[in-house]
């Protein structure tokens, strides 16, 4: 199986607690999802973002792509990508996590061999979001949708999967800076400290 040459960015999310769209708020003068992009292009030959707001997003140039399901939040996400996905497989990443490590990308690609999908599995919880899945775990994620279930968690029993768990992740990001995501004000406020100390 090829290593994955395509990075999926999900930009969904209703940013309820947040109070506003947390893609487009500032971080070092940069757009959250600017520094998502980033990492994203430098890792990868083909970048798409899965919006169902493409007028946001068209500043980025990237290709874009509507929920085919709407309405089942990430699992919907990433039914929508592998469906669209022309790859053997993707990174699977969230537009609100604006600290991947490149260094954590290599790693989880050469992970996926001999595999479905490689997912982190820190502190007793899937990472599903900073995964990398194959177009194979399609029918897996269709019969899950099908049976009303909504957790990605749900069409991971029915697939091949490796996980990273922390002793291997920690190796690669100690300070899990990579699945850092911004939900809340106080998530946005340990950002900007982050890039402060950072950009010293």
């Amino acid at each position: 199986m090829t290593h994955p040459k395509t990075g999926i960015i999900l930009a969904g999310g209703s940013s309820h607690r947040m109070g506003t769209d947390k893609s487009f708020l500032d971080l070092g003068g940069v757009p959250i999802i600017g520094h998502v992009i980033r990492v994203m292009t430098s890792a990868f030959p083909r970048v798409l973002i899965i919006t169902n707001d493409p007028d946001k997003y068209a500043r980025f140039g990237l290709p874009m792509k509507a929920d085919i399901i709407s309405g089942i939040g990430t699992l919907g996400g990433i039914h929508s990508g592998l469906t669209y996905l022309k790859d053997s497989a993707a990174l699977f990443v969230a537009s609100d996590m604006p600290f991947i490590r490149p260094a954590l990308i290599d790693y989880l690609v050469s992970a996926f061999h001999d595999t479905d999908a490689v997912v982190p599995y820190l502190n007793g919880e899937y990472e599903p979001l900073l995964a990398i899945y194959a177009r194979g775990c399609l029918p897996a994620v269709e019969k899950t949708i099908a049976s009303r279930k909504r957790r990605v968690v749900d069409f991971l029993s029915g697939i091949r999967l490796r996980t990273i768990r922390n002793d291997e992740f920690s190796l690669v990001d100690p300070d899990y800076l990579s699945i850092f995501n911004i939900n809340t004000p106080e998530d946005y406020e340990r950002a900007k400290r982050i890039v402060e100390v950072r950009d010293r």
